[in-house]
C-alpha cells in the first residue's frame, strides 16, 4: 500500500481556470463534479510505483469521502502528461486517456470509496507507459449540483489517499488457476461446511487465499474457508490467489432439527441426548401433588406421607423417578414445667402462669386446664380467680402424636376477713348502744346478750353471762 504525504495531489476548477489550489485549507480537499462555485472539479494525484514491482495482480485506489450531493460516478483516467501540485491550473492541467482506466468507485465502507486501476498500474509497472498519475473525475460533469469533496494527501492520517498493489515480483511464479471444492454445497442455516481451495501450479509465489461471500445474510465464510449458513437463501463463495479466483455455490436451508433421543434421570438432575439436540428443554411433573410436587427446576418437596412418580420430559421422550415420601421425624417432650408453681390471686383478679416444653426441638403446642372451675378458671395461663378455695392448674403437650403432661399446682388464695370477726365488733357496737340507752336498766350480768352471742356463734366459748365492762375488754374486740 502507498499513502504518505509526499504523494502529490491537487484540484483544479473550471470556474477560476488560473487558479492553483495547493495551498490553505484547500490543501487538505479534492473535488469532483460541478457546483456554483468552482464549476467543473477535477483532481489530480500521483502515486510512485516502487521499484521491484512487477507482474501486477491487482491494484486499487482509495480514496475517503469527505462531503458530496448528488449521486458519483467518479472514475480515475491515465494522464498522458506531465504536471506539479504546485502550479497545476484548469488551463494547464495534464491530458489523461479518453477511456476510464479504472471501475466506478463504490463504497467499500466507512466513507471509503475503491476503484480498481489494475491495468493503469500494470502499464506503469511494466514500463508500458510513463507513471503521470491519475485524473479522478466525475462523468456527471454536465450536471450541476453532483459534487464530491474528498480528502488530500495533507490531511491527517487515516484519511490519506491510498492505492494498493499486489503483484509477484520480477523473479516469481504467477498462480495459473485456483479450484475449490465442492463446486457447490448446501448447508442448513446455524450449520456450516468446509470448502477447500487449490491453488495451480503448486510452485506459484503468492498461494495466498482469500474468501469472499457475495451474501453475508445468508452465508459467511472465515479466512480457512469454513462457511457457515445464515439464512435460507443462496450465495457465492469465492477464492482469490494470485489474481485468480474460483467459486462455490453455497444453499442454505432452513435449520435441521436434531430429535431427542433419550432422557434420563437422576437424583440430581435430568440429562437429555444427545448434546445437540435441538430442543433440550425438559418439563417436570408429579402424578400426585398431594404426596410429592416439583418444581420447573426438578426440585421435590414432600407433602405426605406416601409415592409418587416424578416426570422428565424434552423432545417427546420422558424418564421418570419413584419418590417415596416418609413422615417427619419425631422429636418426643421429656417434660414440662410450669412457673410460678403456686400462687395466690384474689377473686375477680388475674395473674399469668408460664410453662417450658423440653427439649426445645420438641413440639411446642399446649393446652391449659384447671382442676376446679368454680374457684379459678385458665385461658392460655391466663387465671382468673373465681371464689375461695385451692385448686390445680393443669398444661398439657401434645408434642407428634405423643402426649406429655406437666401438672402446676397453681393454689388460689382467696384474702377475706374472718367473717365471726366482723359479726363479732358488731355486736360489741350493739351492746354499746343498749348500755347507754338503757345502763340504768341493764342488770349486772345480761343473760340476754349471752344468749344472742352464743346464737350467732361469735364466741367460741360457752359463756352463761357477759357483762358490760367484759364486753369493753381486749377478750371481744380482739
Amino acid at each position: 500500500m502507498i499513502s504518505n504525504s509526499s504523494v502529490p495531489d491537487t484540484f483544479v476548477a473550471s470556474a477560476s481556470p488560473n487558479t492553483n489550489y495547493n495551498s490553505g485549507s484547500n490543501m487538505v480537499y479534492l473535488r469532483t463534479g460541478r457546483d456554483s462555485p468552482y464549476g467543473i472539479r477535477r483532481s489530480l494525484i500521483n502515486f510512485p510505483v516502487p521499484a521491484g514491482v512487477a507482474n501486477v495482480t491487482s491494484a486499487t485506489l482509495r480514496l475517503k469521502l469527505y462531503s458530496s450531493a448528488g449521486t458519483p460516478n467518479v472514475h480515475a483516467y491515465r494522464n498522458t502528461g506531465p504536471w506539479s501540485s504546485s502550479s497545476a491550473t484548469w488551463n494547464n492541467k495534464p491530458a489523461y486517456t479518453t477511456a476510464s482506466g479504472s471501475t466506478k468507485a463504490a463504497d467499500s465502507g466507512n466513507n471509503w470509496y475503491s476503484m480498481t486501476v489494475t491495468s493503469i498500474v500494470q502499464q506503469w509497472a511494466s514500463k508500458t507507459a510513463t507513471n503521470y498519475g491519475f485524473t479522478i473525475m466525475d462523468t456527471n460533469e454536465s450536471s450541476n449540483n453532483i459534487w464530491q469533496t474528498w480528502y488530500s494527501s495533507d490531511a491527517p492520517s487515516p484519511n490519506k489517499p491510498e492505492l494498493h498493489i499486489t503483484y509477484l515480483g520480477a523473479s516469481s511464479v504467477p498462480v495459473t488457476s485456483v479450484t475449490v471444492s465442492p463446486a457447490t454445497a448446501t448447508v442448513s442455516a446455524g450449520a456450516t461446511r468446509q470448502l477447500a481451495a487449490t491453488v495451480s501450479p503448486s510452485n506459484a509465489t503468492n498461494r495466498t487465499v482469500t474468501w469472499s461471500s457475495s451474501n453475508t445474510a445468508v452465508a459467511t465464510v472465515s479466512l480457512g474457508g469454513l462457511v457457515t449458513g445464515k439464512a435460507a437463501g443462496t450465495a457465492t463463495i469465492t477464492a482469490t490467489a494470485g489474481g485468480k479466483s474460483a467459486t462455490c455455490r453455497v444453499t442454505v436451508t432452513g435449520a435441521s432439527s436434531v430429535p431427542v433421543t433419550s432422557v434420563t434421570v437422576s437424583p440430581a438432575t435430568a440429562t437429555v441426548s444427545p448434546s445437540n439436540a435441538t430442543n433440550k428443554t425438559v418439563t417436570w411433573s408429579s402424578d400426585k401433588p398431594g404426596v410429592a410436587t416439583v418444581s420447573l427446576g426438578g426440585l421435590v418437596t414432600g407433602k405426605a406421607a406416601g409415592t409418587a412418580t416424578i416426570t422428565a420430559t424434552a423432545g417427546g421422550k420422558s424418564a421418570t423417578c419413584r419418590v417415596t415420601v416418609t413422615e417427619a421425624s419425631k422429636v418426643d417432650v421429656t417434660s414440662v414445667v410450669v412457673y410460678p408453681a403456686s400462687a395466690d390471686v384474689n377473686i375477680g383478679a388475674t395473674t399469668t402462669l408460664r410453662a417450658n416444653v423440653y427439649p426445645v426441638t420438641a413440639n411446642q403446642a399446649v393446652t391449659w386446664e384447671t382442676s376446679n372451675h368454680k374457684v379459678a378458671t385458665v385461658n392460655n395461663g391466663v387465671v382468673r380467680g373465681v371464689s375461695p378455695g385451692p385448686c390445680t392448674s393443669k398444661r398439657r403437650q401434645v408434642a407428634n402424636s405423643l402426649n406429655a403432661r406437666s401438672l402446676c399446682r397453681s393454689i388460689i388464695g382467696i384474702q377475706i376477713q374472718t367473717l365471726s370477726v366482723t359479726i363479732k365488733r358488731i355486736w360489741v357496737i350493739v351492746l354499746l348502744c343498749i348500755q347507754m340507752m338503757f345502763h340504768l336498766m341493764i342488770k349486772q350480768e345480761c343473760e340476754i346478750l349471752s344468749v344472742l352471742l352464743l346464737a350467732s356463734g361469735v364466741v367460741s366459748c360457752q359463756l352463761t353471762s357477759i357483762t358490760t365492762r367484759e364486753i369493753l375488754s381486749s377478750t371481744y374486740l380482739a
